[in-house]
């Protein structure tokens, strides 16, 4: 299954969909996602002021039918072939979900598809081909560069010292991430950075605990912490339940949910756990 779910991220050659949101809320940031594939990487991609937003949010808001929503992408896929890219790139995440939702429609019920080229023809006289590939512009940054290639790690580790390196005035009690890698990593990254120099980040050589919303929000809650996992990260929670005033036993610390002896880890020579 998978399998089903790997797509191919085309090396070069992009048409780029921007996001209405993004332009009107944080309007350099799409400049400066193109000024970095362009300037920095050398690849083509071509920004087309003729292109409109997809009726994304409309679309999920119920004001715009779908059947207008697939005319309006397969005027945006149009103007992809007449400027001669078959590579889309999307900025938004609305976006791509529209995208994908309107290619399986067509895939599935190719009647809705000719439906879309008919209506195409009649407002505006266009025609298109789908595109070959579709991936939301994330997915190119992460062909750049991404910490699960053992290659980039160095990368990932440099990028998170000076993560920990720019917080460590403030002393904070932890830190809490919303993406899953984040907060494996800048878990995991402290045991190795003392590891190979010696420096741990938090009091008393502790580090600094990194949870996610969800564990947080559990703490608040009343949920007993070793429930909720927090034994398998590798910075030491105890000094921030501590702080918050959660108890807790720490014989339960490292038994199972069936209640058996899960074995404790070996100790770090420089980070310290409980």
């Amino acid at each position: 299954m998978w399998e089903a779910y790997q797509k191919e991220i085309a090396d070069d050659h992009y048409y780029f969909a921007r996001s209405c949101i993004r332009q009107n809320f944080f309007p350099a940031a799409e400049d400066l996602y193109l000024k970095i594939l362009r300037d920095e990487l050398g690849k083509d991609i071509y920004d087309d002021a003729r292109q409109t937003t997809c009726t994304g949010i409309a679309y999920h808001s119920g004001i715009i039918p779908m059947e207008t929503t697939m005319t309006v992408v397969a005027r945006q896929f149009a103007l992809m072939n007449e400027a001669g890219y078959e590579n889309f790139v999307c900025s938004c995440v609305t976006s791509f979900g529209i995208y994908a939702e309107v290619l399986e429609t067509w895939k599935h019920f190719p009647e809705k598809e000719k439906e879309t080229r008919e209506a195409l023809k009649r407002a505006t006289g266009m025609s298109f081909e789908i595109q070959k590939n579709l991936v939301h512009a994330s997915d190119i940054i992460y062909k750049f560069r991404q910490y699960l290639l053992k290659s980039n790690r160095g990368y990932s580790v440099s990028n998170s010292k000076k993560k920990f390196d720019s917080m460590e005035p403030y002393h904070p009690d932890l830190i809490l991430a919303n993406c899953p890698g984040c907060t494996f990593f800048l878990d995991r990254w402290q045991y190795v950075i003392s590891e190979m120099e010696g420096k741990t980040y938090g009091e008393n050589g502790y580090g600094i605990p990194v949870l996610t919303y969800e564990e947080l929000a559990g703490l608040l809650l009343g949920y007993n912490p070793w429930d909720m996992g927090l034994q398998v990260h590798q910075v030491a929670v105890e000094p921030l339940l501590d702080k918050l005033g959660i108890e807790y036993n720490p014989n339960e610390k490292y038994k199972g949910v069936n209640g058996l002896d899960l074995g404790k880890p070996e100790m770090s020579n420089t980070l310290k756990c409980y």
